[in-house]
């Protein structure tokens, strides 16, 4: 096996939350999970690795057993993640592991057969994943780690009900690297990298949102972003900009009311924003979040003022003397822990 790679079991023991009093699950009794991640130590083959502190991309295969198996069911994931370093120290490390990906619920909400499961309204969810570990290396080739996580279901309101399933829980890991990289692995770059301080992003986004009727039609969602990015050096950006958002699914509602003229029912569908927000880099992968407030007149249906998006962008190459870059997205956007829609982009950024 080339060198860097590495498998680590991972075992899950918690419960599942009720995050709001509107959920009618029974989350009495303990839900336990496996992941199996594939993961690569890098060690410097790329400048990037050494100004991100050398993280590790991997891959996870999960399996989730629900507490009450009967109403529940069973997840089974695949979970595109990367582990970051916070401190370490001789053989101790801190580490935590961001992932998001996609999963397989067994078992979901039906009206006959399954009533009181509310939580998820699909079998197709995004799964998305965070975790703090403490690791401790025994021997080159094993490393034994323990901490907590927390693991996300949600279908972004893609098919309702959708209040989402929310599992923290105490792990505890195992990791076997067959060729390990060692500490006189590990390169540095000699040279400064040449990076664009100031820069601007644009980008058009596409979602798809079941509102209000159960196994009613799906209305899209559309979202136009500008924004001026800063970037503090070659891995990290932040970013500040506008937002023009058009959801068909308010616009819909408030035209079968038929509560208002014509125009003031097409405008109902409007939402204006300003967000902040920062992306980690790692190669051709971005990574990050952004908090944004909605602005101006057109706030029908909208019963927090802030909002939050995960985001998961793959830069391409480069064209151009400027150096743009095009990009495809996904985006998971919620206010606090309400998810509202998942989302799909393409952009540019400067």
């Amino acid at each position: 096996m080339r060198k860097g790679w590495s498998i680590s079991p991972m075992l899950h023991t918690g419960f599942i939350t009720k995050h709001t009093k509107k959920l009618t699950i029974d989350n009495h009794g303990i839900t336990e999970g496996l992941g199996i991640n594939f993961q690569y130590q890098t060690y410097g083959k790329k400048d990037w690795h050494a100004r991100q502190h050398f993280p590790q991309p991997g891959l996870e295969i999960a399996y989730f057993r629900f507490n009450d198996h009967h109403q529940m069911g069973d997840a089974f994931g695949f979970l595109p993640n990367i582990t970051l370093p916070i401190a370490t120290k001789k053989t101790w490390r801190i580490r935590t592991t961001i992932g998001m990906g996609i999963s397989w619920l067994s078992k979901h909400y039906d009206a006959i057969n399954n009533p009181l499961h509310n939580a998820i309204g699909s079998h197709l969810n995004n799964y998305t994943s965070f975790r703090l570990l403490g690791e401790k290396n025994y021997a080159p080739h094993w490393k034994l780690s323990a901490g907590a996580s927390f693991s996300h279901f949600s279908n972004g309101t893609s098919q309702l009900p959708n209040y989402g399933l929310n599992v923290p829980a105490l792990v505890l890991g195992l990791q076997y690297a067959p060729t390990p990289v060692l500490p006189e692995d590990y390169r540095y770059p000699t040279q400064k990298p040449i990076y664009r301080k100031w820069g601007f992003l644009a980008e058009a986004t596409l979602a798809r949102q079941e509102f209000i009727a159960l196994n009613g039609p799906k209305y899209p969602i559309y979202n136009l972003a500008l924004a001026a990015t800063f970037s503090e050096s070659s891995t990290n950006t932040s970013f500040l900009g506008f937002e023009y958002e058009y959801n068909f699914a308010v616009f819909n509602f408030y035209k079968f009311l038929e509560q208002y003229d014509e125009t003031t029912t097409k405008n109902t569908g409007k939402r204006y924003m300003i967000f902040g927000g920062h992306d980690f880099i790692f190669g051709h992968f971005g990574l990050g979040a952004q908090i944004g407030a909605y602005i101006g007149p057109y706030k029908y249906l909208i019963h927090r003022p802030i909002y939050n998006k995960l985001n998961a962008k793959y830069f391409f190459t480069p064209f151009g003397k400027q150096g743009i870059k095009p990009f495809i997205a996904l985006h998971m956007k919620a206010h606090l822990i309400d998810a509202e829609y998942i989302s799909a982009g393409i952009g540019l950024q400067l």
